[in-house]
């Protein structure tokens, strides 16, 4: 009789191959990165690596997963009453922070979106997802009356993405340095767009006159 798969030992491993893999990625590049050199790295076999990725493209694609995990969060607090600005500067500072942290291997994994047809329909999937999502957060904050839009905010969330694919770009050309300036000028940008009515309930609460009494 088979014995059954540990869920525990398999995610173990796929932890173990996606640092190994990312160890590797730093020293030598994605491009110049052998499977053989990743089994090395982890410790493991050809056979235990392929078990749960067949190809680098793979390995990409579920780092960028752990990344969407990661910033769904963000998307939730914004739909659930949170700052929509902050909420949207918060997302931008992770996005930017990590890609300058890595920019070589952020640059080098954007090179290979072009070359690579099927790891390049995955960041598109997983791009779309990510658009949606911000979609329901921003109309969730048009409903609660904190931002009024001149355009949809399908449309919103569409302009956001492509400002986040710059400031990506950017962050892996310039590393870390850039990260502030960026997410200040992103800060500006997203104030103009969204045209901020209102602070949130709770900013309201705080920005409330003291009294008499309390005074």
């Amino acid at each position: 009789m088979a014995r059954s798969a540990d869920p525990v030992l398999a995610q173990r491993r796929r932890r173990q191959i996606l640092d190994a893999a990312m160890s590797c990625f730093r020293r030598r590049g994605f491009h110049q990165t052998s499977m053989q050199e990743i089994c090395a790295e982890a410790g493991l076999s050809a056979g235990a690596l392929y078990r749960y990725f067949p190809s680098k493209s793979e390995i990409i694609a579920a780092i960028a997963e752990e990344d969407r995990s990661d910033i769904e969060p963000l998307f939730e607090a914004i739909a659930s009453g949170g700052d929509m600005i902050d909420g949207l500067c918060a997302f931008a500072e992770h996005v930017v922070t990590k890609c300058g942290a890595e920019s070589t291997i952020a640059a080098e994994v954007i090179a290979e979106t072009l070359r690579d047809r099927d790891l390049s329909q995955r960041f598109a999937t997983h791009e779309a997802a990510m658009r949606a999502k911000l979609g329901v957060a921003i109309s969730a904050a048009q409903r609660r009356g904190h931002v009024a839009l001149g355009v949809t905010a399908e449309q919103a969330a569409r302009i956001v993405v492509l400002m986040l694919d710059g400031l990506v770009i950017r962050a892996a050309a310039h590393g870390a340095a850039e990260v502030r300036p960026l997410v200040d000028d992103f800060r500006v940008v997203m104030q103009r767009l969204f045209n901020v009515t209102r602070p949130p309930p709770t900013a309201r609460r705080r920005l409330a006159p003291v009294s008499k009494e309390s005074a």
